[in-house]
């Protein structure tokens, strides 16, 4: 009977062990629908009759990050933002939140670019 509570036990937290990931996928692509799909979708109805069309408020999002990386890329596009950039140095709180999303954005370029693996790192890909 001992045997059999354990061989019930092992398998349950396989299970859970299995099932945790891909809930945290679902709750993920909740979550962004939610925040991402809905809200651009409310945004934009505010200003035009725009039907309900489920996933259009992220592909909005991702063409918009588009044409933002777009115009930051060439001249007058780095012009700009190291003008923002030096106004959000003058203001204490705006400093202090926009230098902690630089880093942010700055590590998981340099990452991603491969100049520093992520087994350097410490992380397991």
């Amino acid at each position: 009977m001992k045997h059999f509570f354990q061989h019930i036990r092992v398998y349950v937290f396989r299970g859970l062990l299995a099932i945790i990931p891909l809930l945290l996928c679902v709750l993920a692509v909740r979550l962004l629908y939610v925040l991402i799909d809905q809200r651009v979708m409310g945004f934009l109805g505010n200003f035009y009759a725009v039907r309900k069309i489920p996933g259009l408020g992220i592909l909005l999002l991702l063409v918009s990050l588009y044409f933002i990386g777009l115009i930051v890329s060439n001249i007058r596009g780095r012009r700009l933002l190291r003008l923002l950039e030096s106004i959000s140095q003058r203001i204490p709180f705006i400093k202090t939140i926009y230098g902690v999303g630089k880093q942010l954005s700055q590590g998981l370029s340099v990452v991603s670019a491969g100049i520093i693996t992520p087994k350097e790192k410490g992380v397991n890909l």
